[in-house]
């Protein structure tokens, strides 16, 4: 349902950029939807076990946006996966930093769900960042989370190496994986400067 003419768009709670044409917010109400679509928003990405429903479904549906539900069993099922897997994690990086769906909203069926804190913390893997940075940018917007989290193990263990990404990823990642194969390469030639170094000493 299209916003009345003047009166004010409202951002969804929570509403953040992660990286450039990547947001996001906890739950959505149907007059949040307007401000999505002011936004440029293309796609909403749900990922909560339970499904969008009802208004706010009907609501991003008559913006023109697309609903993606990859924690969901069945796009329009009631019935949901049990709890967040590698599997669904894969395949919802591999959606979101596919620039096809660009700009995106990663969101969540109901408030306090900590699945879109657990792909971010994922994402934020696949970039190297340093376990102490994830775990202070999950904290951050996950504030309330148990002490023992389910979530947080799951972003420790979860092995990046079962995403394959697209041909064309997004140009902030595209630099960021440039300057780590240059990191990497730098390091290679400097262990093998320093054993070179090390077998001429021995030698002489």
């Amino acid at each position: 349902m299209a916003a009345s003419l003047g009166a004010p768009l409202q951002p969804p709670d929570g509403w953040s950029l992660v990286e450039p044409a990547i947001y996001r917010s906890s739950s959505l109400t149907t007059q949040q939807v307007p401000f999505l679509k002011q936004a440029g928003i293309k796609v909403v990405v749900n990922m909560a076990q339970d499904p969008v429903r009802g208004g706010v479904a009907n609501a991003i549906h008559n913006e023109g946006l697309l609903l993606h539900q990859p924690c969901c069993a069945d796009m329009g099922a009631v019935d949901a996966r049990s709890h967040i897997s590698d599997e669904i994690a894969k395949d919802a990086l591999q959606f979101v930093l596919n620039p096809w769906n660009h700009p995106l909203l990663l969101t969540v069926s109901s408030a306090g769900g900590l699945e879109v804190a657990t792909l971010v913390g994922c994402l934020r893997r696949l970039q190297h960042w340093s376990l102490t940075a994830i775990v202070y940018e999950y904290r951050l917007f996950a504030p309330n989370a148990p002490a023992y989290d389910v979530y947080k193990q799951f972003i420790e263990r979860f092995d990046v190496t079962l995403v394959t990404l697209p041909p064309q990823v997004p140009d902030w990642l595209r630099q960021e994986l440039k300057l780590l194969a240059a990191d990497s390469a730098a390091r290679i030639h400097s262990h093998e400067g320093g054993n070179r170094r090390r077998g001429d000493s021995g030698g002489g």
